[in-house]
């Protein structure tokens, strides 16, 4: 494809070729004396130095408004590249934002399932005389009072955990959220641009 600037002059010989034979300057056409709207104050189609200059000027307008256009068109496809790209980001971070909301919710479960045995565990403890049971099992009071703090700090620790995995469980949603709403701006924005191409 010719560079617009290379197919200027063949486009300007074109156009001013069009006109004049759109007004008769060619020969043979049919010359008539009636004033143009290109022409100036006093001059008449039958003048051809008049008849060149006004389709001159009309050929310069055109040009000028086809660099406008050309430009703008430059212009949007450069939007649209840079938008393009953004998008692919965008899409990227989604899938990334995907997959660590999955991540924690795994997490979220993984605790969950632990804390579920840790209590079922007691349960069948506890059905069988738990804390009594290990009053008797003890030694010592010593060892009755730190086997009840070890296992008041597991079961701590356990509820700690899932409140952690539960935060990030919200925290890679509400990510996964906000990124899958920027992709769709930003489709949204690529198909507006394209439109305007």
């Amino acid at each position: 494809m010719p560079s617009p600037a290379r197919s200027r002059p063949f486009r300007l010989v074109a156009l001013v070729a069009c006109v004049s034979a759109a007004c008769g300057l060619l020969p043979g056409a049919v010359r008539s004396a009636a004033p143009v709207p290109w022409a100036p104050a006093g001059g008449t189609a039958t003048d051809p130095a008049v008849r060149i200059a006004g389709l001159t000027a009309a050929a310069q307008r055109a040009q000028a408004r086809l660099d406008v256009a050309t430009a703008r068109v430059v212009q949007v496809r450069s939007a649209l590249a840079a938008a393009a790209a953004q998008l692919a980001e965008a899409a990227a971070r989604t899938d990334a934002a995907s997959r660590a909301a999955e991540a924690a919710r795994l997490a979220a479960e993984r605790a969950r399932r632990q804390v579920e045995t840790v209590a079922a565990a007691a349960y069948r403890e506890g059905a069988g005389g738990g804390a009594l049971a290990r009053l008797l099992s003890s030694d010592s009071i010593t060892e009755l009072t730190y086997r009840r703090e070890l296992v008041g700090r597991v079961a701590a620790e356990r509820r700690a955990a899932i409140r952690r995995s539960r935060r990030a469980e919200a925290a890679a949603r509400t990510a996964e959220v906000a990124a899958r709403a920027a992709r769709e701006a930003l489709a949204v924005r690529v198909a507006t641009l394209r439109e305007a191409l």
